[in-house]
């Protein structure tokens, strides 16, 4: 048999098995370099992964792991996507694993898939035709231990608009660079938000950051002043630390660090034009700094990241229970280890883009107990709406 034509389609299906055999590991995200046309299937993939997967098992006994992947990414393409026409996407699939792996194959994957069609064709609400009798876990793409979480804590009717909201790719919204600079003080969260508008692909990366206006709340509870010695120790990608040195103009001092190497170069490509900053690597559970030494510090700790799956639908296939107390325990350990860094009247802000309880109020009540010179001043948890993402922050002033 000839080989196939390396269409854009075979490519961006070869691509997509060969990510989903070797996927990137928790909390690292695609590579840099992926394509738009590979982050936009992979990201509509993972939206369905957990659904499309309950689907193949009430029709397949047993799967060998390429070929659900290669089911799964023709669903994708049926049912998620515009740029290939169903029947165009069954027939690539069945021609690839014909050439890759046999005729007996292709016949079973042309079976299946042409089943599905046949009993949904693709058009609007067919999938919830597809999961009509499945778990409601499985309707939203959720693993059940977090949509089980999100149903106790808001309720069914709650959990089912913020799960429905997830199903839909976040906005892309930009700001003006060196905007916050021109904004009065104190800096608030509201008056951030005004600064940002909605992005297209003409918007210009050299006068713009792509950003959330989640990632605001942090920055404008610590409220930075020009001359004050701050601390970002949890910094990479560097979008709030950029917030911060915006409202510094050049005065004082801010240090911006991260415990991983391999999220340097992203930090230090958006903090290039403030070359006043000090960049290093850093452990936030051993900060090595002189106790007393901060005005103010902001910690954007390592969490689930449940407020961003619009943005981040990978996240759906890391969440567990035991990865959030792995996560609560890191937390609690960077609290604690930096604490004694703030001066005394100084501030501390922690963060997170979780909407997880434990990670949040709960995270900062304990820390509390434990540390009786730190007073809550305000906190505020920001749910996922249709123009920001879900995120959590809390100012604690040092007495």
């Amino acid at each position: 048999m000839p080989p196939l034509t390396p269409t854009p389609a075979l490519v961006a299906l070869q691509d997509f098995l060969k990510l989903a055999a070797h996927p990137p590991k928790r909390g690292e995200g695609l590579p840099q370099e992926t394509t738009p046309l590979l982050r936009h299937l992979w990201y509509s993939w993972n939206r369905r992964h957990l659904s499309f997967q309950w689907l193949l098992r009430q029709r397949c006994r047993k799967l060998r792991p390429r070929t659900q992947a290669l089911l799964e990414w023709a669903l994708t393409e049926c049912y998620l996507l515009t740029g290939l026409p169903p029947h165009d996407a069954v027939n690539l699939a069945v021609l690839y694993v014909r050439q890759q792996w046999g005729a007996q194959e292709a016949g079973f994957v042309n079976g299946v898939l042409r089943g599905i069609l046949r009993e949904a064709p693709p058009a609007p609400g067919a999938l919830d035709a597809l999961w009509e009798k499945a778990p409601e876990s499985v309707r939203w793409g959720l693993p059940p231990e977090l949509w089980e979480r999100w149903r106790k804590l808001w309720g069914a009717q709650e959990a089912t608009k913020l799960a429905e909201l997830l199903q839909h790719p976040a906005p892309v919204t930009a700001r003006r660079r060196g905007s916050l600079a021109t904004l009065p003080a104190p800096l608030t969260f509201s008056a951030a938000q005004e600064l940002f508008q909605e992005a297209t692909g003409d918007t210009p990366t050299q006068e713009f950051y792509l950003q959330d206006p989640s990632t605001m709340l942090a920055p404008a509870l610590l409220d930075p002043k020009p001359g004050e010695t701050l601390a970002d120790l949890c910094a990479a990608p560097g979008g709030k630390a950029v917030a911060l040195a915006e409202r510094m103009q050049g005065q004082g001092h801010l240090l911006c660090a991260d415990s991983a190497p391999p999220r340097m170069p992203r930090l230090q490509e958006n903090l290039q034009p403030f070359p006043w900053v000090t960049l290093e690597v850093r452990d936030a559970t051993h900060p090595q700094l002189p106790p007393h030494s901060l005005d103010g510090l902001l910690l954007d700790v390592p969490c689930s990241n449940t407020g961003v799956l619009r943005r981040r639908p990978d996240v759906r296939q890391h969440f567990s229970l035991a990865h959030l107390r792995e996560l609560t325990n890191l937390q609690e350990q960077i609290l604690t280890a930096c604490a004694p860094l703030v001066r005394p009247g100084g501030r501390l802000v922690y963060s997170t883009c979780s909407i997880e309880p434990e990670e949040n109020r709960q995270q900062v009540t304990r820390f509390l107990k434990q540390h009786p010179e730190y007073t809550l001043e305000e906190e505020t948890q920001l749910l996922p709406q249709k123009s920001h993402d879900g995120a959590y922050a809390a100012r604690l002033r040092k007495g």
